[in-house]
């Protein structure tokens, strides 16, 4: 849902425009009398060089711009973002490190746990070659693993499955999760 941002100073409306229409996410801008009006998702910008050519192109012309403004600006421009289910598999492929002690995804080769090749959508305990805990297995039926259940498991195993044989404490970091997940889903496109 877009934020709504009014200002009175045209060169910072002019520049927030101006960094969302490169981003591609300027979903209105318009003048209402002489107030400046815009609606925009919250995100980063890619671009931080942009930010600089802009506001150099403004005092070009003689347009002046606060540093209070600026400040704003940077505020907005550059607020984080929540983590998404999509994250990035090359990002998961450094953070599955932590878990290669025990797993593998990139082949279905069991090691201290079972491989994780396929296991987006793969129902739970599933490898016959593989032995799980009574609790797993109990806690696997009729369960398949998706998003939701890999990202419940991997941030707390040991909450979600009482007597689980995994022995990690959990992703802490919602980033690495999603990358971790992101990675598990296609193996090849984390560059390993």
């Amino acid at each position: 849902m877009p934020v709504r941002l009014r200002r009175s100073s045209a060169p910072v409306c002019d520049l927030l425009a101006f960094l969302l229409r490169e981003r591609g996410a300027l979903e209105k801008y318009s003048r209402l009398d002489n107030r400046q009006s815009i609606d925009l998702p919250v995100m980063p910008t890619d671009d931080p060089m942009a930010l600089r050519r802009k506001r150099a192109e403004l005092i070009d012309t003689g347009v002046p711009m606060k540093t209070s403004s600026m400040l704003m600006l940077l505020a907005v421009a550059l607020a984080p973002l929540p983590a998404f289910a999509d994250g990035d598999p090359v990002a998961g492929a450094k953070a599955f490190k932590a878990c290669q002690a025990c797993h593998v995804a990139t082949e279905a080769k069991n090691k201290v746990g079972p491989h994780l090749q396929g296991i987006v959508g793969r129902p739970v305990a599933s490898i016959a070659e593989y032995k799980y805990s009574p609790a797993m297995v109990e806690y696997g039926q009729g369960k398949v693993w998706d998003d939701a259940t890999l990202s419940a498991y991997l941030k707390a195993p040991k909450a979600v499955v009482k007597g689980t044989k995994m022995a990690y404490a959990g992703v802490k970091k919602d980033d690495d999760l999603a990358n971790i997940i992101a990675y598990l889903k296609d193996p090849a496109a984390g560059g390993q």
